[in-house]
């Protein structure tokens, strides 16, 4: 079965779905358990302990996970900051070189060197926003 079907659900649908499946496995599993736990413990027996561990490690576990996921995001908007500092540097270098050439190549590479930023900064990068917004 193919997976990628996901991935083109809106965000808000994913969301929805992934916690209406959590719950209904975690309804599940507690109704399933129910009987077993209570002759195993007894009806006198109280599981606010039992609760309480599984609750703390739950809150670990989300705590690592929240640290990871920040962790991957803030290597992922360096990575993409380094990246265009390059091609921006790039750019200037190559606008600064092709001024040093004689008049009728450097005017034409100049214009060419302009189209390609307005190109890449008012149609490229938009473009990219709204397919990664997806």
């Amino acid at each position: 079965m193919n997976m990628y079907w996901v991935y083109d659900l809106p965000d808000w649908l994913f969301g929805f779905l992934t916690v209406a499946v959590a719950i209904a496995i975690g309804l599940t599993g507690f109704y399933a358990t129910r009987k077993w736990v209570r002759r195993v413990h007894g009806d006198d027996h109280s599981h606010n302990d039992i609760v309480g561990f599984f609750l703390g490690v739950i809150g670990v576990y989300y705590g690592i996970m929240l640290g990871l996921l920040a962790v991957g995001m803030w290597q992922t908007y360096s990575d993409v900051d380094s990246k265009v500092d390059q091609e921006a540097s790039a750019l200037a270098s190559l606008y600064r070189d092709v001024s040093s050439f004689p008049e009728p190549k450097r005017s034409e590479l100049q214009t060419d060197l302009r189209e390609y930023t307005h190109q890449l900064i008012e149609i490229g990068w938009p473009l990219e926003r709204r397919e990664s917004c997806r």
